[in-house]
């Protein structure tokens, strides 16, 4: 998803915003939640609407919402960069990410690159994967006290 619009009181936009009444953007930890619209509006509309389309390349109308394949708003794909445009593309979303800093631009930028790579190699389900795999050993390697208490906070969590 990248988009949308509605009428007034449109119960899928209600069921949205109602999705954000209990979030906290600083985490116990004292991190910020940067979760973006999109991955927050998105279970949102899988869980009330997309499930119940059966063909997701054609517009479909469900309980008065319409649904636009990505073609027609967001042709551009986030990982490869690739641009599909078809007589159906009024628009192209460029995840420009500006409110990201340089910083972690480039480091967008480097993921997406390994992202490919191993779904050139594996698939892109099985790269998916096996790059979380590598990223979380990377991780563990580079950064082993913060690895641990991550997993004792994580086994705390699961007692309680």
């Amino acid at each position: 998803m990248c988009g949308f619009g509605a009428n007034k009181y449109n119960e899928l936009v209600k069921k949205m915003l109602d999705d954000y009444k209990d979030v906290h953007f600083v985490n116990l930890n004292g991190e910020f939640d940067l979760t973006t619209c999109v991955i927050r509006n998105s279970k949102v509309l899988e869980k009330t609407f997309l499930n119940k389309i059966n063909d997701k390349t054609k517009v479909s109308v469900i309980d008065g919402n319409t649904y636009y394949p990505k073609e027609y708003f967001s042709p551009k794909d986030y990982e490869t960069g690739e641009i599909v445009l078809t007589e159906n593309t009024c628009t192209i979303h460029h995840f420009s990410g500006s409110w990201h800093t340089e910083e972690e631009k480039k480091k967008n930028e480097k993921y997406k690159k390994r992202l490919n790579k191993y779904v050139q190699k594996y698939g892109e389900e099985k790269g998916k994967i096996k790059l979380n795999q590598v990223e979380l050993v990377k991780y563990y390697l580079c950064h082993p006290i913060k690895a641990c208490k991550k997993i004792v906070q994580k086994l705390g969590e699961k007692k309680a």
